[in-house]
């Protein structure tokens, strides 16, 4: 009986009162912090190890226990979930091969578990940690340690996040991500001088993206406290969806206050259909890459001058909406996984017009050789044929190494834009995410062609389906 109670008493549950007996206790947020703290360092170093380490036959366990828990998340089985949510992690410490790194692990879900069950609250919801999920197991799968770490010790922290933003009386530690849909110059002021004066007066600062319009209105509304923000034009900061993602986290990164607060308003009237969807996938992308970030961001969408679909996919890519009625949980929002498969699925349109092509071979020099031709006819500037060739030459990279070993480049001009579109037979990425997540640039030998690839490019399209796997790459001519 002793040793139980022992036991109950390093799991939380009970204290055990000398000469007087024992109490029993409810959880506390404090023990909590402690074990995801824990959790998350342990589970890194068992990630880090189990990548060089793990079998196929220990990467199929872990692709079958993510393919169950999914199942078990659509079905609303939060039992089955937990129990298949554990297994998971359990099982990764245990690949890691080091006897005393897997029983650190074992003693923190012991008594994490028993916390999160006398919750008023489910631990986690499976469908937001589904991305997560699979971005361990990509990184097991390709024996890239550091990937892994990072991937591990990031769900947990985000888990942990999750959790403390959902208890109640809880105040937001995480992303707050809102759109706001306005029909009228007033119904954004109001919305947007709300959101603006409800930081400042929490003393956060305060960053405005939009168009010059809107923020002529915004500062007008703001009065003398518009001194107060930061504002950029929409036209400057929204060229390129990565190097808009890396702005964000620079800001929120060297902000002098606990939290942020964030106006960004994408110019979406001029963009093509190909940029639309990469820009909608931003949006989606924001949920997943400042998910820890300690910011509210409010994205405006104009409903009486934008195209109704794009107004329509603000619902998919943010998780509460906010009209002149209120705000509300969208009812449409979609896991940035899901989203990125529904985004990729299909081929491409064929090309206009000629086009040029070449085989992609293990020797890259033919490649760089087509890359350059093709940039010089088309008439780019000195600066933008070697962004060129570095995007063809590490896509075309990727295809030697990660898919078939080969496929082929094709080149053309279209809309002022100079097209190359690498593709090949393999099977394309298991996690969508890969293509589009920012990435550690200290980070060697790991899938980071695509994402050096969004850096140099004005516009990158992914396609995977059952046909193969291609990329196009645009660059503005001129």
């Amino acid at each position: 009986m002793l040793q139980a109670l022992k036991r109950l008493e390093s799991e939380g549950l009970v204290e055990i009162i000398p000469q007087v007996g024992c109490r029993v206790l409810g959880p506390s947020t404090q023990t909590l912090e402690e074990l995801f703290s824990l959790r998350a360092a342990v589970e890194a170093v068992a990630a880090e190890a189990a990548a060089t380490r793990i079998d196929a036959a220990g990467l199929g366990e872990l692709a079958s226990l993510l393919t169950q828990l999914d199942a078990a998340a659509e079905r609303g089985n939060a039992q089955a979930a937990d129990e298949l949510d554990a297994r998971f992690h359990l099982s990764v410490i245990e690949a890691s091969g080091l006897p005393h790194v897997v029983h650190a692990g074992r003693s923190v879900w012991s008594p994490l578990r028993s916390q999160l069950a006398r919750l008023p609250v489910d631990p986690d919801a499976p469908d937001e940690s589904s991305t997560e999920h699979h971005e361990i197991l990509e990184a097991l799968a390709r024996q890239a340690p550091r990937r892994a770490r990072a991937a591990a010790e990031r769900h947990a922290r985000l888990s942990g996040t999750r959790l403390f933003s959902r208890l109640p009386g809880a105040s937001a530690r995480g992303l707050v991500h809102q759109a706001l849909v306005y029909r009228s110059d007033q119904e954004f002021a109001d919305a947007a001088t709300a959101f603006v004066n409800d930081g400042l007066d929490a003393g956060e600062r305060v960053l405005a993206v939009t168009t010059e319009h809107n923020s002529e209105l915004l500062a007008q509304a703001l009065g003398g406290r518009s001194d107060e923000i930061e504002f950029h034009d929409s036209r400057e900061w929204y060229h390129v969806p990565s190097h808009a993602l890396l702005a964000y986290h620079r800001y929120v990164a060297h902000a002098d206050s606990d939290r942020v607060r964030i106006i960004g308003e994408p110019v979406w009237s001029t963009l093509s259909a190909g940029a639309v969807t990469e820009w909608t996938r931003y949006e989606s992308l924001l949920n997943v890459e400042l998910a820890l970030a300690p910011a509210s961001i409010l994205c405006p969408y104009d409903a009486a001058a934008l195209a109704e679909p794009i107004v329509e996919s603000a619902a998919r890519t943010h998780p509460e909406v906010s009209t002149a009625g209120g705000t509300r949980a969208s009812g449409h929002y979609t896991r940035t996984r899901s989203l990125s498969h529904a985004l990729d699925g299909g081929p491409f349109d064929d090309p206009p017009g000629r086009v040029a092509e070449h085989p992609v071979t293990p020797d890259l020099a033919g490649v760089r050789q087509f890359a350059i031709a093709q940039a010089h006819a088309a008439g780019l500037a000195p600066k933008r044929i070697v962004d060129a060739l570095l995007a063809v030459q590490e896509v075309a990279a990727n295809a030697v190494q990660h898919g078939p070993g080969g496929g082929t480049l094709r080149s053309w001009v279209q809309d002022d834009l100079l097209v190359y579109e690498i593709s090949d037979t393999g099977p394309g990425l298991t996690d969508p995410l890969v293509a589009h997540m920012t990435l550690d640039p200290g980070l060697r030998g790991e899938p980071r062609g695509l994402w050096i690839a969004r850096l140099l490019c004005d516009l990158v399209e992914v396609r995977s389906h059952r046909g193969g796997f291609a990329v196009r790459l645009h660059v503005a001519v001129g």
